[in-house]
């Protein structure tokens, strides 16, 4: 009787128990029953406790309730550590890699974005005539002009720019006696190739002497700002924005005088008249002067001062002039241009720069256009960054054409040279001079053709249409230089192969070696052995390249085997009497 009145009150504890944990359950959520369902739990919680008391005064119901909540607390216990198990294994990353875009494509999202930010640019300010019109003239807040104020960052304003402007044209003065040496020494006569360096070491002479010009004239500004005005150690933001606009467009001239070098003739890179070069320099910088100066200095003070929608109507009116007036040089020199270009390409001496000259005739019109159309983009896109990005990518295309095309032309130079051999060697050897004269001209020409596609593709990266480094970095890169890399050593070493060998074989045929003529016999057999070893080393050669490439070569052995298997066997007749003579 006592063992059955145990077993009802575990029963009640049991269900107790489990309205407890339903409760607690419950609390752990967010409130979202009605307030009548809010209103019948609060009456299940009203349960009576003095049961649960009385089991646990008797020693044999209480351990039974212990027995039955620890059987209770075993299934929950095996998902926990199924979990905590799970959580111990190493995570998967299941994040897609990211995909690797193509020249097009990211030609396509360049245009793209620059498109988008144009016509953000457009309805922004539309947007803002709207909101001033809709504004009126009552809603608007003058602040009142402090003439005072004015005055003292006018003259704090000229003191940075009289200094800055002052020490470049004494330095620039200074620096004139370095530039006549420099001058004379690239006018010495020495042989085409010394020639060519001792030229390109007195360009780049003056373009460093140039450009330690401006940096110590903006150094100058700069110390005239933090010291000279004002509180030492602090400089205004219109200081600053001219010193640093002064150094930006400064660099960009050093960039036109290195190319029009009016006053000295063999400092020029072009090779242009000095009349026609010095009305070019005049027009460019003052060009890059006008443009430079009014994107840097006068739309931020405008865009501060005023309004951005102000700025930006600014900033259009300056480039679109400045784009109209680009367009109407281009075009109204074009013929004139075109005609000089083809007449530089007649008298040019080296057939890698008639071509080059050729190929600019017909397409300098073309890249000027675009040159111009983009920075008229860009100044609208981003007004501020605008010059920079186009100093930047216009110095790395002048330096990589020119450090391409100087190395291209120290190759073509080679490239028109012989090889002259000894009359001795040429005796024993008759072929080699042939040979060596017809395979390293191929060899410079490989070479040239890489150096301008390295050239072409830093070129594109520096104006953003490829991706450079990330190429570089990238499975597609490292494979491709890999795989250049390989079959140029082999094709390199079937030449040197084939050099040796057939050097070696004519040094047999040629009678005035040591050992005499050869016989009749000797001869066809020396000959038989040379065309079948060219055949050997060229079949094997374009073999090994294939596989390089990744190309499955296995087919193509199998079916030279079966083919050269058939030939041995219809043309055993003819070696048998080409062998016995």
């Amino acid at each position: 009787m006592d063992q059955r009145r145990a077993s009802y009150a575990i029963a009640r504890v049991l269900v107790v128990c489990l309205f407890v944990f339903a409760l607690m359950g419950a609390s752990s959520l967010p409130a979202i029953a009605a307030p009548s369902e809010a209103t019948d739990s609060q009456a299940t919680q009203s349960v009576p406790l003095s049961q649960l008391a009385d089991i646990l005064e008797n020693d044999e119901s209480r351990q039974q309730l212990i027995d039955k909540l620890r059987q209770a607390a075993e299934p929950a216990e095996a998902p926990a550590e199924t979990e905590a198990a799970a959580e111990e294994k190493p995570a998967v990353d299941l994040a897609p890699a990211k995909p690797r875009m193509s020249f097009a494509r990211q030609f396509a999202q360049t245009t793209a974005a620059w498109s988008e930010a144009v016509s953000g640019q457009v309805m922004a300010g539309w947007n803002k005539i709207k909101s001033f019109t809709a504004a009126g003239s009552d809603k608007r807040q003058q602040a009142a002009f402090n003439m005072q104020v004015f005055l003292q960052a006018a003259l704090m304003l000229a003191i940075v720019v009289g200094s800055t402007i002052v020490s470049f044209f004494v330095l620039r003065w200074l620096a004139g006696w370095l530039f006549g040496p420099i001058n004379r020494f690239a006018a010495g006569h020495d042989p085409d190739s010394s020639q060519l360096v001792r030229r390109g070491v007195a360009i780049l002479a003056g373009i460093v002497i140039d450009v330690a010009v401006v940096l110590l004239a903006g150094g100058a500004g700069y110390a005239a700002g933090l010291f000279a005005i004002g509180d030492a150690g602090t400089m205004g933001t219109r200081e600053s924005l001219f010193i640093n606009a002064f150094v930006l467009i400064e660099l960009m001239k050093v960039v036109i005088r290195a190319l029009f070098a009016a006053r000295h003739d063999n400092l020029r890179l072009l090779n242009i008249d000095a009349r026609i070069a010095g009305w070019w320099s005049i027009r460019l910088r003052t060009f890059v002067g006008v443009i430079g100066y009014s994107l840097l200095v006068v739309v931020p003070i405008v865009n501060a001062q005023g309004s951005f929608l102000l700025g930006a109507m600014l900033t259009f009116v300056i480039m679109g002039g400045a784009y109209l007036y680009a367009l109407k040089v281009i075009f109204g020199n074009r013929k004139l241009i075109t005609n000089r270009l083809k007449d530089q390409a007649d008298q040019a001496e080296v057939g890698f720069f008639s071509v080059l000259y050729r190929l600019a005739s017909k397409l300098w019109v073309v890249l000027a256009v675009a040159y111009f159309t983009v920075l008229f983009v860009a100044s609208q896109v981003d007004p501020s960054g605008a010059l920079p990005f186009m100093m930047s990518a216009t110095i790395q295309t002048i330096a990589a054409a020119a450090v391409g095309v100087g190395i291209s032309g120290l190759l073509s130079q080679a490239i028109g040279r012989r090889l002259n051999f000894s009359d001795s060697l040429r005796e024993k050897l008759p072929m080699l001079e042939a040979r060596v004269n017809s395979y390293v001209p191929n060899a410079l020409q490989v070479i040239r053709v890489i150096i301008l596609l390295f050239v072409a593709a830093v070129i594109a990266n520096a104006w953003r249409l490829f991706n450079l480094g990330e190429w570089l970095a990238s499975d597609a890169g490292a494979t491709t230089i890999a795989v250049t890399i390989k079959v140029l050593i082999i094709l390199a070493a079937a030449a040197l192969l084939w050099l040796i060998t057939a050097s070696v074989i004519e040094h047999r045929l040629s009678p005035s070696t040591g050992r005499g003529a050869p016989t009749a016999r000797q001869e066809t057999l020396l000959v038989l052995f040379r065309n079948a070893l060219a055949i050997v080393i060229a079949t094997f050669t374009v073999m090994i390249a294939l596989s390089q490439i990744g190309v499955d070569i296995g087919p193509l052995i199998a079916g030279a085997g079966v083919f050269g298997l058939a030939i041995g066997f219809g043309a055993q007749k003819l070696v048998q009497d080409i062998i016995t003579g």
